[in-house]
Parts: structure tokens; sequence; C-alpha cells
């Protein structure tokens, strides 16, 4: 069975063991269904973020990544990862920087040259 976006479940676990806190700033996040601020609920960020957001066949774990809503909803909303984390990395008070991400993030980075 698959979540909304047609993620596998066997995908979707995964990267929930993988991530325990958001990739981006590092956040322990709470699951969407308890009680608690939107800004702390885990959400799937798709890393190459090209809508429509289904799964297609060639994507694997490393394709998405946990992050808090924030990061996710909020801050990067439409982005390109490349270009919300040069923006985040600019900012001087930005709680978002080279030492915060993930290396599953900085990985992708590096896979895809961005």
């Amino acid at each position: 069975m698959s979540n909304k976006y047609g993620i596998p479940a066997d995908i979707e676990a995964e990267i929930r063991k993988r991530d325990k806190v958001c990739v981006y700033c590092g956040k322990e996040m709470i699951s969407p269904k308890s009680v608690g601020s939107r800004m702390d609920w885990a959400t799937i960020d798709h890393l190459d973020y090209e809508p429509p957001f289904e799964y297609r066949p060639e994507q694997t774990k490393e394709d998405f990544a946990i992050s808090c809503w924030r990061c996710n909803c909020i801050l990067r909303g439409n982005k390109k990862l490349s270009v919300w984390l040069a923006e985040e990395f600019n900012k001087k008070d930005g709680d978002i920087n080279a030492k915060t991400i993930a290396p599953v993030i900085k990985k992708y980075l590096r896979k895809h040259k961005l």
C-alpha cells in the first residue's frame, strides 16, 4: 500500500526510520496525528520537486526526506532544493546551514551536482 502521493509503504518506512529529525533544521518532530504545533509535524519532502507530487518508479528512498512542516511547507514551498538552500545559507540569522542539513541532503546535492 502507498501513501497519498503514491510512495510505496516500504520506501516511506525506510525514510521514516532513517530521518528521525528534520533533515534541514534538525528539529525533533511529532506525528501529524499528535497534538502540538503544526510547525513540528513530520512531512515527506520530495527532493527533486517536480509537480505533480506523485511517486515515479525510478525514485528511491534517496529522493525523499523527512522534514518539519515549517521547513518543507513554509520555508521551502515550491522552490528547487538548491535555490532554497542557497537562500537559507545566505541568511545571517537562519537556523538552516551547511552544518545542520543531514547527510542524506548533502549526498543528494552531490549526486545531482546541485
